[in-house]
Parts: C-alpha cells; sequence; structure tokens
C-alpha cells in the first residue's frame, strides 16, 4: 500500500550539489534516505530535527556523490542498504573517482545488505512501497525509484541539463533510450525529483528542457 501523505524532505550536499532526499510520512518516524551524498551531517541534522530514523537507504547508482554518506546511516540506524548489482563496480571505485576529479577526502565504501538484479522490481520499507527501474546509460546500473506520485531519477534525468559523465559505463545512446523510455512509461503530471538541479513534472522536462532536447535529437522549434 502507497502511503497517501508522503513527506519529501530534500538536502543539498556541499560537494558537487548533489540533492539528497528523506522520505516520510505523517505520524510515523520511520523514513528512508535516497542518494545520501558526502554531506552526512547535513542530512542527519535535518533526520534528527525531524526526529526521525532511517531503515533503507537507496542509492540510485554507484557514484561517490551519491553514496558518500551511506556507510554513516548503516552504522549509526543500523539502516538497510539497496542498490543495483550492475553498479557494484563503480561502488567499490569511488575513491579512485574522487581522486580523478580532485576531490578532498575519503568515502567508506558501503556493503549493499541488497542488490537488485532485473529490469523492474518492487522493493517495501514498512508502509513505503518503490518500484525499481535500471534505466542505463548514465551507468550500467543507474536506477529510477517510483512511490507514489513521485520519480528519483538520480543522474538519469535532470529537470535543466543532461547528466553527462566521463566516467567507465557511461553511454550516449543507452541514456538516450533510457529518457525515452521514461517519457513514455510515466505519467506526465509525475513530479521528477533529480540527482542535481531543481524539480519539475515530467511533462514539464520534456517540453522544455532544451538541453535535453538537443541530446535526444528532438527539434525544439514550434
Amino acid at each position: 500500500m502507497v502511503s497517501t501523505d508522503l513527506i519529501i524532505y530534500p538536502v543539498k550536499n556541499k560537494v558537487l550539489s548533489s540533492n539528497t532526499y528523506v522520505i516520510a510520512s505523517a505520524g510515523d518516524n520511520k523514513c528512508v534516505i535516497i542518494d545520501p551524498g558526502m554531506d552526512g551531517a547535513a542530512i542527519d541534522t535535518l533526520i534528527e530535527e525531524k526526529k526521525l530514523f532511517p531503515t533503507d537507504v537507496i542509492a540510485t547508482h554507484g557514484h561517490f556523490d551519491h553514496v558518500g554518506s551511506v556507510a554513516f546511516f548503516q552504522k549509526k540506524y543500523g539502516a538497510r542498504f539497496h542498490m543495483h548489482q550492475l553498479d557494484v563496480k563503480p561502488l567499490k571505485s569511488v575513491n579512485f573517482y574522487l581522486k580523478i576529479v580532485k576531490i578532498e577526502g575519503r568515502i567508506e565504501v558501503p556493503v549493499p545488505g541488497t542488490l537488485w538484479t532485473s529490469d523492474n522490481e518492487d522493493f517495501q520499507s514498512g508502509h513505503f512501497h518503490f518500484e525499481v527501474y535500471n534505466f542505463p546509460g548514465h551507468t550500467n546500473g543507474s536506477c529510477v525509484i517510483k512511490t507514489g506520485n513521485s520519480l528519483f531519477t538520480g543522474d538519469t534525468l535532470y529537470a535543466k541539463g543532461v547528466g553527462i559523465n566521463h566516467f567507465p559505463g557511461y553511454d550516449n545512446n543507452k541514456l538516450r533510450s533510457s529518457v525515452n523510455r521514461i517519457f513514455e512509461m510515466f505519467d506526465k503530471d509525475m513530479m521528477v525529483y533529480p540527482g542535481h538541479g531543481g524539480f519539475d513534472s515530467l511533462g514539464n522536462i520534456e517540453s522544455g528542457n532544451v538541453e535535453l532536447k538537443e541530446f535526444l535529437g528532438v527539434n525544439s522549434e514550434v
């Protein structure tokens, strides 16, 4: 059963301004964290202020700015960590990638408790129900997480711009295919919560993200 009183608390991480989302509901202190970046202290401050308890952590993909503080929440709260098996390799390489982009610091590499293996899986956390879809391109194991009327798209789909990267596993053609499939599969009034930048409805993104239209080869002229 999907909670009808979903509350989404966004947190902007300092490193690469990645977005973390804390998912909660009225009348319950349990929460789920999506893409905990490297600013674990800021995420935990919000959790403590809202008197929440994270039971699960979900990563849309394995890059360092989306898994940077997973181990912190595993240790402090015993939170279970879930991601797609196709992103285990980039997960294990997070500190190598940090050096490549010349970001100081080191991440404690978390160990997933659940590895999704298929293109579409269901995931239950308390009364939260999530649908998990593998959309490769940004990475092989990149996923979109659906709950209620919300899509958490990681770096697969932004409200503005395109999630291009130069790390191993990135594929332009796969990303184009995945974005087109997202537009085909989901209702246009669904709210999209990306891994970076602001959020918007899927319909507004499809019609108004000019850089994405160019990337997809769509004629943006009226």
